[in-house]
């Protein structure tokens, strides 16, 4: 009869399941992350935008949007432009809902369907949106580099910049996308969204091919020579000021070999190289080819992936001198109104490190404190020294550097001391002989005091040392009725399921009684089936019986040889008894499991315990899954899973705390997963868990198996 109702229970899912089939993309990204964790059956028929390698996934488009599908099929190459139809079930993935296809659940498709790209303009607000989206956009390709298995590309156009990935073509395509620096193009592809900066968002393009060129690349010397003021000028053309452009200036500071600041007549650039240059020196003129940032991004104005194209030769005094300094305010300095300009100021020195090859000061400048790094040996100056600083200001921030509002780089000859630190003044003598008497008297009128203290300190100590240890008795007594009460409560869920299955096995019972004294002289044989029947359901109803003992059992409980795989089988019933009508009980058991050294009862206590905590995490229904299985030789591995609401990180700090519980005063007791785990480690197992917000919670349970000498008998 349990089996009759199970199988109607999973008929009414199925079909409920099939009412609710999906067709298009945009319905199955509409759902929410939890919705779509609860495995909605979908049906798509779209075009493939993106195969990775190996194939693990691949990307689908129809005329609604574009997905991830996830697919195992590794015998099978899908290529991009193949129209196919996707029969599988829905998923949470990282952002959005993904589709998880079924192991023949991809099939070609006759109709021809090309998909249509949406606009991408490379900002944040729309990336946010656009994951695994079909895109085409048109932008400036800045940069291509190799890095295995990728070929990679930067790409940027207005305010927006991000990285497209190719998969590393043939030697032939490779030189050809090299060439492509300074040109336009329009490219297509899909969009992948991730929040790791070591594994950025970008662009996922099938070939270099996919790259359409709008407009070639200038030559070198046709490309124009602009200045500071130039590169901040606001520009209505998204395209044309991402453009490559030429930029000449002195160099004020070499910052970290990779980030230059340059000055000419109209203000300061800040050039950002791909490859560190460390031949360039302070005080050099030169001239650069790269990509200038949107106009009012920063200040000052940047210059991307720049290529140094001419350097001026090093001066033979080994130093080539700054631009003529400008009067300066620490304020303007903190503001980033002098960023990168060589500035005059002065102030009292507060403190002095050595850090690798530099010398670093600590300045007070007009109440405000920055740092002073100097390039270079020289003298070290005392600590409140009033000195004067020639040098490049910048607000950047420093590695293992204190922070500052701002830094100034100068070198040795660039900063002179004005005045040596003040000289301490005179101090006039305190001691005196009448203060020296004040002086002993009141210390040992504080020894006095100090004794008196410390006897009436020990004495409380006693009393608050008896008084813990009697409240410390009283909550081992109180702890050992809570733990009853709730073995009580378990007991009592137990017990209802099983009497409900008991009046089933005795109406059987009547009735084939009934029927055998009908059949007794007529038809012998239907009546020692009958018999048989009314023998089964006895043993059936002994079990139910012995299941319920072994709940409620306390005292001389001793490990034996037990086939976890048995207890599993037989409690799954009763905990379908325990669970919710919407929840299911699902058993999934390992045939080869070897038994382990264990006690039915303490493992019935743990089952029922993980299951009333998996059915209150499922109020809306869901499937509670038992597990078993053998790792590695010697450990017998027990999984319990749920789909419910899993648990935030402040409550999987604190999920094994006795007393912590999240049902309430009135619903819960805080002690059913301490308990568990107090048994498992009682076993000499471990247990472990994960668990994530709308995903649902898994706990692992590993039990050392039975030595082989103790294995027989068995008991389920």
């Amino acid at each position: 009869m349990i089996g009759v109702i199970l199988s109607l229970a999973f008929l009414c899912v199925e079909g409920e399941r099939t009412a609710t089939k999906l067709t298009t993309i945009r319905a199955v990204r509409e759902l929410t992350l939890t919705e779509a964790g609860a495995g909605h059956r979908v049906q798509l028929c779209g075009v493939v935008t993106f195969t990775p390698n190996p194939p693990d996934a691949f990307y689908l488009h129809d005329a609604s949007g574009g997905i991830r599908v996830v697919w195992k099929d590794s015998n099978r190459v899908l290529r991009p432009g193949m129209t196919v139809r996707v029969r599988g079930v829905t998923t949470a993935g990282a952002f959005q809902p993904e589709v998880v296809a079924l192991p023949k659940g991809v099939e070609l498709d006759k109709q021809m369907l090309i998909a249509q790209p949406l606009p991408f303009n490379l900002t944040r607000e729309e990336a946010y949106y656009l994951d695994s989206q079909y895109v085409e956009a048109e932008a400036v390709v800045q940069r291509v580099w190799v890095h295995e298995p990728w070929l990679k590309f930067d790409l940027a156009r207005g305010h927006g910049q991000i990285v497209a990935y190719v998969p590393k073509p043939l030697g032939v395509a490779v030189k050809r996308a090299m060439a492509l620096p300074g040109a336009v193009v329009r490219v297509r592809g899909v969009w992948q969204r991730t929040n790791d900066p070591r594994d950025p968002s970008r662009l996922l393009v099938n070939s270099v091919e996919a790259f359409e060129v709008v407009r070639e690349p200038d030559p070198t010397e046709d490309r124009p020579l602009v200045n500071a003021a130039e590169l901040n000028r606001f520009c209505s053309d998204p395209i044309r000021c991402r453009l490559p452009v030429r930029v000449r200036g002195v160099v004020t500071m070499n910052q970290i070999h990779s980030m230059l600041y340059v000055q000419d007549a109209t203000g300061v650039a800040h050039l950002y190289f791909a490859e560190p240059l460390r031949q360039i020196a302070t005080g050099q003129m030169i001239t650069v080819l790269g990509f200038p940032r949107a106009a009012g991004t920063s200040d000052p104005p940047r210059v991307e992936n720049c290529i140094l194209l001419d350097c001026q030769p090093n001066h033979p005094s080994g130093e080539l001198p700054l631009p003529e300094p400008i009067p300066a305010t620490a304020n303007d300095a903190a503001t980033g109104k002098l960023d990168g300009r060589v500035v005059r100021l002065t102030g009292v020195v507060h403190s002095s490190v050595r850090r690798d090859k530099w010398q670093t000061y600590t300045l007070l400048v007009d109440d405000l404190t920055c740092t002073v790094i100097l390039l270079g040996d020289a003298e070290e100056v005392k600590v409140g020294s009033t000195v004067e600083v020639v040098g490049a200001v910048t607000r950047q921030p420093f590695p293992n550097f204190p922070r500052y509002p701002f830094a100034v780089f100068t070198r040795p000859n660039d900063l002179q001391v004005l005045s040596g630190p003040p000289q301490p003044a005179a101090i006039p003598t305190w001691w005196t002989e009448q203060r020296v008497a004040y002086l002993t008297a009141g210390l040992l009128g504080l020894l006095l005091l100090a004794g008196a203290s410390a006897t009436v300190l020990r004495i409380q100590a006693r009393r608050a040392a008896a008084l813990a240890e009697r409240r410390s008795a009283e909550n081992l007594i109180l702890e050992s009725q809570l733990q009853q009460a709730a073995r009580l409560g378990e007991v009592g869920q137990v017990a209802s399921g099983v009497a409900h299955d008991f009046n089933n096995l005795l109406t059987i019972i009547n009735g084939c009684s009934q029927m055998m004294s009908e059949v007794m002289t007529d038809d012998p044989r239907r009546a020692a089936s009958l018999a048989h029947e009314i023998t089964r359901t006895v043993q059936h109803a002994s079990s139910l019986i012995r299941l319920l003992m072994n709940v409620s059992r306390q005292k001389h409980i001793e490990p034996h040889p037990v086939n976890l795989n048995s207890v599993v089988s037989d409690t799954a019933a009763l905990l379908a008894r325990v669970m919710s009508e919407k929840v299911s009980v699902r058993v999934v058991t390992d045939p080869n499991l070897p038994p382990i050294l264990a006690d039915t009862a303490l493992l019935l206590q743990i089952l029922l315990n993980l299951a009333v905590n998996a059915r209150d995490a499922m109020p809306h229904g869901g499937t509670f899954t038992l597990t078993t299985c053998s790792p590695e030789p010697g450990v017998v591995r027990l999984i319990a899973a749920d789909t419910g609401v899993g648990m935030s990180d402040e409550v999987k700090a604190r999920i094994f705390e006795r007393g912590f519980t999240t049902k309430g005063e009135a619903k819960g007791t805080g002690l059913g997963l301490a308990t568990v785990k107090d048994v498992v480690t009682r076993l000499g197992g471990q247990i472990r868990f994960r668990s994530e917000v709308g995903r649902g919670t898994e706990f692992e349970i590993d039990l050392p198996a039975a030595p082989v000498s103790r294995a027989l008998p068995l008991a389920g």
